[in-house]
């Protein structure tokens, strides 16, 4: 059950990827689009394609899946049981979504998606 702490954090994550478009990188002291950061390009590789239309498909590293509209409601969640997960896109409406990635390594990660119908 999800409590109004954790609705909270999330629609809070949720304005944050919306919002900022910008990512600060310590390493040469320049902004770089959060599209050019190391940790998307990674996440990118666990759920895929984005933007979606019939499936998504989660590689063998993600344990389990929630998806969230803008406003911060749980939508979905799906457990990957399988190397390569496919989840079927049908029950959803064209628009943005955040995906809240659960790693088998025990990281999570927030990732901003589009699905088209």
């Amino acid at each position: 059950m999800e409590t109004a702490k954790s609705k909270s954090f999330i629609s809070f994550a949720i304005i944050l990827l919306f919002s900022i478009s910008t990512a600060f990188s310590n390493s040469n002291n320049k902004f770089k689009s959060i599209s050019e950061t190391d940790e998307d390009e990674f996440v990118q590789k666990l759920i895929y394609p984005n933007p979606a239309s019939d499936f998504v498909y989660l590689s063998a590293d993600v344990e389990k899946i929630e998806i969230f509209d803008i406003s911060g409601n749980l939508i979905n969640s799906f457990n990957n049981d399988n190397e390569v997960g496919k989840m079927s896109l049908s029950n959803f409406n064209t628009g943005f979504y955040v995906v809240k990635i659960f790693s088998k390594s025990g990281k999570i990660y927030l990732h901003k998606m589009a699905f088209v119908k």
